[in-house]
């Protein structure tokens, strides 16, 4: 047994996830299979708390109901723990993508490894600083972990599809590049109050330039776009008439607009899109869909998906789904001023939301019933 494990504190799951040769376990299982290292397993996974919990047990004279982490063994040959990161990762992206809002982000999947050898009871909390970093020694026995509040809950809702191109990629070739890719999304996603949504947004611009930019071509917006309008142009047909070609292109290029504002302590000139006039899907959200077009459109031209398959339908549906988005969406809202009006304008911001996933249904519904007329015919 490895003397290593990862730690996802903030995930609880039900039953073992396995994503390639990586297996997500619950903590009842990974006990179960620790052998020797078992009780310092358990001390090690035993110091993580809600924080609403700690007043309610102190007020009632109760111990402190723990949660418990899944458990990712950390094979002998991992150097770092960096293939197991990896299934994390995968496990993170595909989830975030997956999900509608208000559900898992990045500070979700927050993770630590920790070394079952030494002393039981002990454990040694690396933490980066600006000189290096420094090393802790911590009694587990006395020490409590609290969930930050901006942590978003898990569901488990992902698709093998991504899951499967996502972790075909982070293993290949290019794998470096993926890591950045990920990288960026984890900080990005984490909305942390540490990261601003001005940051983020900047971190999205960067994910988006990454997966567009190909090894020698000029970091500058003629030749970015050119590619971008490339990689889009294998999946659906050019539908807005000007220099971007694509819905999906005009949010990449105001992401990239509100990225050089950010960096740049002079006004930046920027271009005016429909999208702009609407106040139902928050702009941090249009870019995650914008990153998620073009993340599974890179991933079917690296060829770790099918042109045919369930992410083109992404690119698809997401392409439709932000050609809607304009200031009509609002028509008839009025101002939040009590109960009603707040519940009728949560209604509408779910509903535009959720046409994503309905457009991508009938994209789906039309890629099986074009293959099954191809099938017949033949």
């Amino acid at each position: 047994m490895t003397g290593t494990v990862l730690l996802l504190p903030w995930i609880q799951i039900e039953k073992p996830i396995t994503i390639g040769d990586v297996t997500f376990c619950t903590f009842g299982d990974a006990l179960l299979i620790a052998g020797e290292a078992r009780g310092q397993l358990e001390a090690v996974g035993s110091i993580y708390v809600e924080g609403y919990t700690l007043g309610i047990a102190a007020g009632r004279g109760e111990p402190v109901p723990h949660i418990y982490p899944t458990v990712v063994f950390v094979a002998e040959n991992d150097k770092d723990g960096r293939h197991a990161r990896d299934a994390v990762d995968v496990l993170m992206l595909s989830t975030i993508l997956e999900n509608s809002i208000m559900h898992a982000n990045g500070a979700t999947f927050a993770h630590v490894m920790r070394w079952l050898g030494g002393e039981r009871g002990f454990m040694v909390d690396i933490t980066p600083r600006m000189h290096g970093s420094t090393r802790n020694l911590i009694g587990a026995e006395a020490y409590l972990e609290m969930k930050p509040p901006h942590v978003g809950p898990f569901h488990h809702a992902r698709r093998l599809s991504m899951v499967d191109a996502l972790w075909a990629a982070v293993n290949s070739p290019t794998g470096d590049d993926w890591h950045e890719v990920f990288d960026t999304l984890r900080t990005a996603t984490s909305e942390s109050p540490d990261v601003s949504m001005d940051l983020a947004r900047s971190l999205m611009a960067k994910a988006a330039t990454l997966l567009t930019h190909q090894l020698g071509m000029p970091d500058k917006k003629g030749p970015l776009l050119a590619r971008l309008r490339a990689l889009l142009g294998r999946l659906i047909a050019e539908s807005t008439g000007d220099a971007y070609g694509f819905h999906i292109a005009r949010v990449w290029q105001a992401v990239r607009d509100h990225r050089n504002e950010f960096w740049h302590p002079e006004p930046w000139a920027t271009d005016t899109f429909p999208f702009m006039g609407q106040r139902l899907v928050a702009p941090m959200l249009l870019a995650l869909r914008m990153v998620h077009a073009v993340l599974a459109a890179r991933l079917i031209e690296d060829g770790f998906a099918p042109e045919d398959g369930e992410l083109a339908d992404d690119v698809n549906a997401i392409e439709q789904w932000i050609a809607t988005l304009a200031a009509d969406l609002e028509k008839g809202l009025e101002p939040v001023r009590c109960p009603v009006t707040f519940m009728a304008r949560k209604k509408r911001v779910d509903d535009t939301h959720d046409a994503f996933y309905k457009l991508r249904s009938r994209a789906r519904l039309a890629r099986g019933v074009a293959r099954a007329m191809r099938t017949s015919s033949a």
